[in-house]
């Protein structure tokens, strides 16, 4: 039976639910999370939203995972987040340049994978139109494009960012789980040698 008092065993779990945000919120400020604004995807409208869903989740995934694992065990983890950091970063960078047009105005216009039949017929350039051609038509690229293959565009960015957010918030997690589990192996006080007892 416990002998915590009651109610307790609720304070513990909210406390410990306010310290994942305060460090999810600590990650969210760093620069390099808040000078990604320009690089996010341009769909869905509130992916600023998601990404700080992300980085929250992510914050809470890191502090689950990295709390009292060994050094070996974080070396390991730290390894697996950067794999998938650089795998998502290289998958977005390159659909991005693929499918993401920004106009004169800064506006930006993700394109599909495939154009309807009447655009095939107009325009020999399909898929890989320009804002010349998309400016024929009110640059709307559902004009252009199947709706099928612009849905295909949306989600495989939208995933490449989440892949990417997801382990580049787990490096700086267990990067920082794994300093302070130095920290506090080094602070840990040792027990002196015992002396040998003389029969």
């Amino acid at each position: 039976m416990s002998d915590d008092p009651p109610g307790a065993e609720k304070d513990n779990y909210f406390s410990e639910i306010l310290k994942v945000l305060a460090f999810g919120a600590t990650v969210a400020t760093i620069p390099l999370f808040a000078s990604m604004e320009n690089l996010q995807p341009p769909w869905p409208t509130a992916v600023a939203y998601v990404s700080a869903a992300l980085i929250v989740v992510g914050a809470l995934i890191a502090r689950e995972f990295g709390a009292g694992a060994s050094s070996a065990a974080l070396r390991r983890l730290l390894l697996l987040a950067s794999t998938l950091t650089v795998v998502g970063l290289f998958a977005y960078l390159y659909l991005y340049a693929t499918l993401v047009l920004t106009l004169e105005g800064g506006d930006r216009l993700i394109l599909g994978y495939a154009c309807n039949n009447e655009a095939q017929q107009m325009y020999e350039r399909c898929p890989h139109l320009t804002a010349v051609e998309l400016s024929e038509d009110e640059y709307d690229p559902e004009r252009f494009y199947t709706l099928e293959s612009l849905t295909a565009a949306k989600l495989s960015l939208v995933a490449a960012w989440i892949t990417f957010m997801a382990g580049l918030v787990a490096v700086v997690g267990w990067a920082i789980a794994g300093v302070k589990a130095k920290k506090a192996a080094a602070a840990a006080p040792t027990n002196p040698a015992e002396p040998v007892k003389e029969g």
